[in-house]
């Protein structure tokens, strides 16, 4: 039976604490607090931050992991990235493995902290507020100190029942996304000590949180990330080519106007009459195109709302190739790509607002054999 939950929780995993099979679920829930009790080899769970300036000169996303499934790639379960577009062109990249994850929730605020395995003193965090009204990761980490903090008027009710239903969270077979923080004022100050470097900039950004119940190449084949902003609106994305269901594509979409939710839907990409839907497809022929076999140069994004009478439109276009890492040995052509693009767009018939976006496209390869990981180095 559903009630209400107690006022504090915490979770507490090791970097040897995997368990082989399915981890059972923790009774709290939030968007920020885990959604598996404890550290499985089959399941695993996520949380993005990112943020852009507007004109896309500079970009960060951060990515925190509770993933045993890396296991079996000789490589261990916990651990935060972070990617850094600077204003120079260049990119920064920064991986941390953790020894210890503990998440807490207290009468204000969740609070995930990744502990290095390199010193117990140095770590990566977020605190969240229950509401979602605010976010802050702060690193302290030799190779990487700062913040990014996220703040918006609007609140959500992110903090559910206890034995309250995954469905509406549920995005594919095996595969649940929420776009937690879709659209947020940014801020950005972080120093890079071993390149002396540092980037600091005031923009748009969000977050996510993503929970899996099997390992990436027994789910996906491809998955496609978005968040675009442009003048009043942001549209976040996540799109997964299924495995289980092959052949089947999968699509969350969530636009705001201003911070208020005005479109949200989830769908295997049918065209209604009556209900809600999208189309996104990739866009070719653009100068800056990804490695290996992706070759979009961008995408174009559509919502339509014919029971609204409501159709916005809005097109992404490459400009830097942020990041690029292969998820097979060659001779396979599959990978992860990053990008910074430009994003124009806004209602049919209404003003057309230019703004920027964070994108990530991942491939896998065919055979799971090969597989070696999309967001991490050897």
């Amino acid at each position: 039976m559903s009630g209400l939950q107690p006022t504090n929780a915490i979770n507490r995993v090791g970097a040897e604490s995997a368990v082989d099979g399915p981890a059972p679920y923790e009774k709290y829930q939030h968007d920020y607090f885990p959604k598996f009790a404890c550290l499985s080899k089959s399941h695993w769970e996520l949380w993005i931050f990112d943020a852009v300036d507007p004109e896309a000169n500079a970009a960060v996303t951060m990515t925190f992991f509770r993933d045993g499934s890396q296991l079996k790639l000789g490589k261990g379960p916990l651990r935060v990235t972070f990617q850094a577009y600077l204003p120079d062109g260049s990119t920064l990249r920064v991986e941390d493995f953790s020894k210890e994850s503990i998440v807490e929730v207290g009468s204000e605020t969740v609070r995930g902290r990744w502990i290095t395995a390199k010193d117990d003193s140095k770590s990566a965090q977020f605190e969240v507020r229950l509401d979602l009204s605010e976010a802050v990761v702060t690193f302290d980490l030799p190779a990487l100190q700062g913040t990014l903090r996220l703040s918006r008027n609007a609140t959500s009710t992110a903090q559910r029942k206890e034995g309250d239903s995954d469905s509406a969270d549920r995005l594919a077979p095996a595969v649940y996304y929420v776009h937690s923080i879709p659209r947020a004022a940014a801020n950005i100050a972080f120093t890079f000590p071993e390149q002396d470097k540092t980037l600091s900039f005031n923009g748009l950004g969000g977050s996510d949180h993503c929970y899996m119940t099997a390992s990436t190449p027994a789910i996906m084949e491809a998955c496609t990330y978005v968040r675009g902003h442009a003048g009043p609106y942001t549209f976040s994305l996540m799109r997964i080519v299924s495995r289980i269901e092959p052949g089947e594509t999968f699509t969350k979409v969530t636009l705001v106007q201003e911070g208020k939710e005005i479109f949200t839907c989830t769908s295997d990409d049918r065209v209604s009459l009556a209900d809600d839907y999208f189309c996104f497809r990739s866009a070719h022929g653009g100068q800056v195109r990804g490695s290996f076999s992706d070759s979009a140069s961008g995408y174009k994004l559509d919502c339509v709302s014919p029971s609204a009478g409501k159709h916005w439109s809005f097109k992404l276009k490459h400009q830097v190739v942020w990041w690029s890492m292969p998820t097979a040995p060659p001779p396979a052509k599959t990978g992860n790509n990053g990008f910074v693009d430009i994003a124009v767009g806004g209602e049919v018939g209404g003003s057309t607002y230019e703004g920027s976006a964070t994108v990530g496209y991942v491939e896998l390869p065919v055979l799971k054999s090969q597989y070696s990981g999309f967001n991490n180095h050897p």
